[in-house]
């Protein structure tokens, strides 16, 4: 017979413009009891999760809980379950390197530990202990030892660590044959928190300062261009082929990795993104001389490569604490400070909620105050001013919600 006991609490969180948000959380405890007297207990924030896990619990009771997968589970270790993973299942993914990023901390923290002897707890300590640690890079040949950075390890990357292992588990569980009796030992563990996520933008002239000190890198300056113009995951840019782009439209028809087609390899989302002149004069100047060779893809390096001269060029500007990545938030930005809503933004930037788009709140409640004043002005016509208030009554109840 199972235990269940609920419990909930408010936490209070401060954010750096003064805003305060008051959040609910929740936690279902449940406990079986084994047929030798062990008590085991688990806990999950989704209560249909807890009961398919105590259903689950019940029924390997019930059947012996498959002695030998058991025992098989006992004679392996994690780290022989994550380099069959990385040989059967990585491989025919497109997120191979991403897989090998999570696979080796985890390999060299928890790697000698029996499949079996893998618990929530011990998941929880790798958790924490990974939250300590700064990140580390290779040396680039199997001799060289990796460096330690200045920068310490985000929690969004752990975050992706511990769905990792939890999916290798899942593999090693459904597909392999082994059996562990209480369950996956990588799920109820607590997520870290993300926070607000990075808000870096180009400020004063970073921009051009970049651009010049990209300049004797043609792929790498009209890159920046664009993955500031189109704002383009990175991935999905490196993806464009010739055929992608329409002049005459002005537009970029992106193949778009969605973020839960890289754990399968599988699923893709198409989408179209506008072109600015800047965009259309950026691929331009990446065109071959002879049309026959406009066919594949624009870009013919590795993405690795670019982000290593991007990081090489923000040195030589003097330029601290960018990514690759913050072109896309600049860009992202750019759109909102254009007038653009919630929608509008969504559809070019491929974010998949409007809950992820959080962020620029401040920034489109600013916007949003500039257009009321424009509209306001005597010259603007009722109808157009009826039309473009109703949108700004929903960008306004969608604030209203966010706090």
């Amino acid at each position: 017979m199972a235990y269940y006991k609920k419990r909930q609490w408010y936490t209070l969180t401060t954010y750096k413009d003064g805003r305060t948000k008051r959040t609910l959380n929740v936690r279902h405890d449940f406990r079986v009891v084994l047929p030798g007297g062990q008590r085991v207990t688990r806990t999950f924030k989704n209560l249909d999760a807890g009961k398919r896990w105590v259903a689950e619990q019940e029924r390997l009771i019930e059947l012996g809980a498959d002695a030998l997968g058991v025992e098989r589970s006992r004679d392996v270790t994690v780290g022989a379950i994550l380099d069959r993973y990385m040989r059967e299942v990585a491989v025919s993914l497109k997120s191979m390197r991403a897989a090998k990023g999570c696979a080796d901390p985890l390999r060299r923290e928890l790697g000698q530990i029996p499949l079996s002897a893998l618990t929530p707890e011990r998941v929880g300590e790798y958790r924490d202990t990974r939250l300590k640690q700064r990140r580390r890079r290779g040396g680039g040949t199997k001799e060289a030892e990796a460096v330690e950075l200045d920068r310490m390890i985000q929690p969004s990357t752990v975050k992706k660590e511990l769905a990792f292992l939890s999916r290798v588990i899942d593999v090693a569980t459904k597909a392999w044959g082994y059996r562990l009796p209480l369950g996956n030992p990588a799920r109820g563990v607590d997520r870290p928190s993300e926070g607000d996520g990075r808000d870096r933008r180009l400020v004063g002239d970073e921009e051009s300062r970049l651009l010049a000190a990209a300049s004797g890198n043609p792929v790498l300056r009209n890159a920046i261009i664009l993955l500031i113009e189109t704002a383009a995951r990175r991935g999905e840019l490196w993806a464009v082929e010739w055929r992608d782009i329409d002049y005459e439209s002005r537009t970029l028809h992106l193949r778009a990795e969605d973020p839960g087609a890289a754990k399968t390899g599988t699923a893709k989302t198409r989408r179209v993104v506008p072109l600015t002149p800047r965009a259309v004069e950026a691929f331009k100047a990446l065109e071959p001389k002879r049309k026959s060779d406009r066919q594949g893809r624009v870009f013919r390096i590795e993405p690795s490569s670019v982000s290593q001269a991007f990081g090489r060029a923000c040195a030589r500007a003097g330029i601290d604490e960018l990514t690759l990545h913050d072109l896309r938030h600049e860009g992202t930005s750019r759109l909102f400070e254009l007038g653009l809503n919630m929608m509008e933004v969504s559809a070019i930037t491929g974010h998949k909620t409007l809950d992820m788009l959080k962020r620029y709140t401040q920034l489109r409640a600013e916007q949003i105050g500039k257009r009321m004043e424009t509209l306001l002005a005597p010259e603007s016509s009722d109808a157009a001013v009826e039309v473009q208030l109703a949108a700004i009554l929903k960008e306004l109840e969608y604030l209203r919600h966010q706090k």
